[in-house]
C-alpha cells in the first residue's frame, strides 16, 4: 500500500481502513510505503511515459486499473534489472517501491 507522506493521508488512510472492518492491530501490520509529493509526482510522471521496452526488461501500465507491470527476461535476469534500474534513474525514480500496483514478472 502507498500514500504520500503527510499526516492527514495517513490518517485518511487509517479511516478508510477502518470502515472497512480493520482493527487497528491489522492496520499496523500492512506494509505501508509513504512517499513524498515530488515522489508521487515523479511516478505519475513515469506512468505517463509507459509503456517501456528494452532487450531484457519491458514496463507496462494499465490507467483504468492502475497497475503496472514489469517483464524481466529470466534468461537474462541480471542485465533486465539492470536495464529497469537505469531506466528508473532516468526518471528519477530511486525504487521500485515507490510504485504502487506493481508485480514484477521474470519469465
Amino acid at each position: 500500500m502507498l500514500v504520500q507522506k503527510d499526516q492527514s493521508a495517513k490518517s485518511d488512510l487509517s479511516t478508510f481502513l477502518t470502515s472497512l472492518g480493520l482493527n487497528q492491530e491489522q492496520i499496523n501490520s500492512l506494509e505501508i510505503t509513504t512517499i513524498s509529493k515530488d515522489q508521487f509526482d515523479k511516478v505519475t510522471a513515469l506512468k505517463d511515459r509507459l509503456p517501456f521496452y528494452a532487450d531484457n526488461v519491458s514496463i507496462g501500465y494499465d490507467k483504468s486499473l492502475d497497475k503496472t507491470k514489469i517483464h524481466i527476461n529470466q534468461k537474462n535476469k541480471t542485465e533486465g534489472e539492470k536495464q529497469l534500474s537505469e531506466y528508473l534513474k532516468q526518471n528519477e525514480i530511486d525504487s521500485t517501491d515507490w510504485i504502487n500496483n506493481l508485480s514484477i514478472i521474470y519469465q
